[in-house]
């Protein structure tokens, strides 16, 4: 039976070109890989220009999409290298390329035009909302969040016309990708920035707690397919052939059976034990596709290959084990024993732990020894192996197999080395006193492809005439290439003379001129510089002058970690300051108005709401749906909004398909929402785009002329609002990354005159540099974007600064509390300390059913700041957010930026000496 399914596509991941190879002969229909700039994989061996260039003929001449990642967030002085860094990549036909970063995509649409451009899950989609966004503004693909459900990638899929892209097999980032400072932080490496030091890879308190299981998903495969999922990716770029190739071929077998109606679930379950052999950490897991977290899906004893379960010691004694065999063994196989709880290995010798009780937690591979298997045995029986340190070895336990080399070599020999096939039609003509020729032709993307090599005229044989089964064995002897005849003619005069040596000659000729032809097709021969085509129509468009803003999450008023000791030592002398006089820089050539920050404080739980409302100076808070509910109920808003003070909805962390951004934007009062992530960003985009009426406008058309005038949309927006002709703010966090000026673009041009939260990762010579550059781009954004929004519109100018805070370093669909006690549903907070002793916070969000990490020591910026910096780096306000601080610790914070504010009213600054804050990247920035 024939299901009325399509194929999706196979993509494999491409650390180096001899896996690319490995991935084509294995089946791969497209591969990523990373050029010696730019990628989320830094540490990987990459391709440089050279033979990225020479990939990209061979990927097409074997029938294969190649692309290119460019999903790093990009520093300002960065974007000015991207045209020449991508120039030859375009010229020589590359497929797509990979992006994270906004300034990046609305760079690449303006430059190269008709380049596809697939939406990184670094770009942390989750929802239609940022899929329809995507698309409408010129993205080809999304792909999607590992964290989303089939169902709800089915409703994207059934909503919104695009490509979706998910991964079906390899790691896991235990943060939603995209939204992890945790290694940028902790080493000083960003993952955003593509060097990512795997923090989710180490032990905390004596446990892998973040460390995911490997995803495989060979048995799901019918139900991704009927999902709607375009293309299935494959995680490793840091990973082996022997990776790629067997999962490519597992994969694109198992994805062949289901669209030709053949499918059958233990051969999946077998592949799917073959790959296991390879590598996985703790088993696999099917993702987050069927559940929502849970410890079954983390590999809390050890983060790395774990390969499956060999057998049982039954005995080790005098330089000898015995094993009841689970599977067969293999002669070379590796096997880790594992060794007695008080014996770990230090430089390959066995010790006692009793020598250092240090070392009791130790959860490493300290704590197995390897060995290797000299003979071969059958599942079910017995076997004796020699082993050194028998002592040691735990009997009862699981010996593991970590590598098979009689898997291995089978994947060697039948996958990496065998040649991807290509049916061609050759037509060989031999006619006296006309030019030999051979015509090769194959089919490409629906396209015939041909190209004819010729020879010197046919002469007519003097003796005895040519074979013409000769000829064709000769011609059919098409060696280590890709191709096989589908159909081969010769068509020979009886008595031609058709020299063997031309016949060869003719063949290779042909070849190589077909397979140019084939690159040739696919190659651009200049750049195209328009932003979108005429027949693209714009669905988003931007309505208002109007100022946004954002912040959020909402805690309950109850936070203890598991052993129930407070986090702050509220006796303890946090700072000391001292007021430093300053001249004010009269030279200073930005147009700040003078003390014109504001400051806004969020806040986590209602102790905290209180403790702020009684400090004058605070022009906003931030604070999430619920909170405001029961403030408004306590009627603590009235005296606040009677003061002027300015209220702004925190937005949840994650925003998913069913999301009413409504709920927020009519409640009475507000002055503004706190945006967290894209999938927010589009949501209110699209929810102004139907409250004005503009549902589609197209590409170029004047909003004036379009009977749409500014005046309108303030009052149609006012109305939807249910608010009075006050301004409205959007803030954008650091979720929705505006680290370059060309992203500041491409968000102004959504949102006018929106509120950017300065990048957490730049340092103050970057930030002084974006300002810069933000200040150089006094121009209309919608000539560079080549799309009308609100005309004259330009690029905001509004940042706000976070001066203090515990600084989240990741948000996760994963619960350490859950997976470490059980879910309680009570908004509980748990210490994590590394095995360098570096201390975080892991908050249950029970309303989001997520989890947000927060790192141990809070920063705080006031100390390095000064009225200079402050108008250099364009700020208009000061944030100070509040999540696990006590009432006592919020007034002492609040008191300090007070004396902030004062000593920067009178030209100085404020200068603390404490080593319980840190500055961040303040000072050093990232790579």
């Amino acid at each position: 039976m024939i299901n009325n399914y399509k194929k999706p596509e196979i993509l494999a991941p491409c650390g180096s070109y001899d896996i690319m190879i490995a991935a084509i002969n294995a089946g791969a229909d497209a591969c990523y890989f990373g050029g010696y700039k730019f990628g989320a994989r830094a540490y990987a061996t990459n391709f440089d220009l050279e033979t990225s260039l020479k990939a990209i003929d061979y990927a097409h001449i074997h029938g294969t999409s190649l692309y290119l990642t460019v999903n790093t967030l990009f520093k300002d002085n960065e974007i000015k290298a991207l045209y020449d860094y991508l120039l030859p990549y375009y010229k020589a036909g590359l497929d797509a390329v990979i992006v994270q970063d906004f300034g990046v995509f609305k760079y690449i649409k303006e430059m190269f035009s008709d380049m596809h451009i697939h939406c990184s899950t670094q770009m942390n989609i989750n929802s239609k909302h940022a899929a329809l966004g995507m698309k409408n503004l010129g993205a080809s693909r999304v792909v999607t969040a590992r964290e989303l459900t089939l169902d709800e990638i089915a409703h994207i899929k059934d909503t919104v016309d695009i490509e979706i892209e998910s991964f079906v097999h390899g790691a896991m980032c235990y943060s939603y990708s995209g939204r992890c400072l945790m290694s940028s932080l902790a080493g000083g490496r960003s993952g955003n920035r593509g060097r990512c030091a795997q923090p989710c890879r180490k032990c905390y308190d004596g446990e892998y707690i973040l460390s995911m299981k490997d995803m495989c998903t060979l048995t799901d495969v019918p139900m991704l397919i009927d999902a709607g999922i375009d293309s299935l990716k494959i995680e490793g770029r840091m990973k082996n052939e022997y990776y790629v190739a067997s999962a490519v071929d597992a994969y694109n077998q198992i994805a062949t059976d289901v669209v030709e109606g053949c499918y059958n679930e233990k051969k999946a379950v077998e592949l799917k034990y073959k790959l296991a052999n390879i590598y996985n950490r703790g088993g696999f897991c099917d993702g987050y596709y069927f559940i929502q977290g849970g410890p079954d899906m983390i590999s809390k004893d050890r983060p790395n290959n774990q390969g499956i379960e060999l057998g049982k010691v039954i005995y080790a004694k005098n330089g000898e084990i015995g094993l009841k065999l689970y599977e067969d063994l293999y002669k070379q196989d590796v096997i880790e024993l594992k060794l007695k709880t008080d014996s770990f290995i230090i430089d390959g010798k066995a010790k006692n732990n009793r020598a250092n009780d240090s070392l009791l937690n130790n959860k490493s591979n300290d704590n197995y020894l390897e060995i290797t298997s000299g003979i071969e045995g059958k599942r079910g029986s017995q076997v004796s192996l020699k082993c050194p340190k028998t002592k040691y070895i735990a009997v009862g336990s699981t010996a593991l197999r970590t590598r098979c080399n009689y898997i291995l070599e089978d994947v060697k020999a039948n996958i990496i080395d065998k040649n991807k096939d290509i049916d061609i039609v050759g037509e060989f003509t031999a006619k006296i006193g006309r030019p030999m020729s051979f015509k090769l032709s194959r089919d490409v993307a629906g396209e015939c492809i041909a190209y004819t090599a010729y020879a010197d005229e046919v002469q007519e044989a003097r003796d005895k005439a040519t074979d013409i089964g000769d000829v064709r064995r000769k011609l059919s002897q098409l060696g280590n290439t890709c191709y096989s005849f589908n159909k081969l003619s010769l068509d020979i005069d009886a008595n031609a003379f058709v020299p063997a040596g031309v016949v060869k000659k003719l063949r290779r000729e042909a070849i190589e001129g077909l397979e140019q032809a084939v690159c040739d097709i696919f190659k651009r021969v200049s750049r195209s510089n328009s932003f979108v085509d005429e027949n693209v129509k714009l669905s988003i468009k931007s309505f208002t002058d109007k100022n946004v803003r954002l912040f959020g999450d909402s805690f309950t008023d109850e936070y203890v970690n598991q052993s129930g000791d407070s986090f702050i030592d509220n006796n303890a002398e946090l700072f000391s300051y001292a007021l430093v006089d300053k001249a004010a820089n009269s030279a200073n050539d930005y147009c700040h108005m003078e003390n014109s920050y504001k400051v806004n404080v969020s806040i986590s739980n209602y102790e905290q709401l209180l403790v702020v409302t009684d400090f004058s100076y605070i022009d906003g808070i931030i604070l999430g749906l619920d909170l405001y509910e029961r403030a408004l109920k306590d009627k603590v808003f009235d005296k606040l909004t009677g003061d002027g003070l300015n209220i702004y909805l925190d937005t949840p962390y994650v925003t998913s398909n069913s999301f009413d951004i409504a709920a927020y934007l009519q409640c009475k009062g507000i002055s503004g929402i706190y945006i967290r992530n894209v999938d927010t960003l589009f949501a209110y985009v699209d929810y102004m785009r139907e409250s004005t009426g503009n549902t589609g406008v197209e590409v170029g058309i004047n909003t004036d002329e379009a009977g749409i005038s500014n005046d309108n949309n303030v009052a149609v927006i006012d109305q939807a609002y249910g608010i009075s002709n006050d301004e409205f703010k959007v803030i954008c966090t650091n979720g929705v990354y505006a680290y370059n000026n060309k992203a500041r673009e491409f968000i102004s041009a959504l949102i006018p005159n929106v509120i950017f939260e300065l990048p957490k990762e730049l340092n103050k010579s970057e930030l002084d540099e974006l300002a810069k550059a933000i200040k150089n781009s006094c121009r209309d954004i919608t000539a560079s974007f080549n799309y009308t929004v609100d005309k004259g519109n330009r690029l905001s100018y509004n940042n706000q600064l976070s001066v203090y805070e515990y600084q989240q370093v990741m948000v996760s669909n994963q619960c350490v509390v859950k997976n470490k006690s059980g879910c309680n549903r009570s908004n509980q907070c748990m210490r994590l300390k590394d095995d360098r002793g570096n201390t975080f916070y892991a908050m249950a969000i029970c309303e989001e059913c997520i989890n947000v990490i927060y790192n141990g020591v809070p920063s705080m910026l006031l100390g390095q700041l000064d009225k200079r910096l402050l108008d250099s780096f364009r700020v208009s306000y000061l944030k100070i957010g509040f999540t696990i601080e006590d009432k006592d610790k919020v007034e002492q914070i609040l008191n300090l930026v007070k004396a902030f504010i004062e000593a920067d009213y009178n030209g100085g600054s404020l200068h603390y000496h404490d080593n319980a804050y840190t500055a961040g990247h303040f000072n050093r920035g990232v790579e």
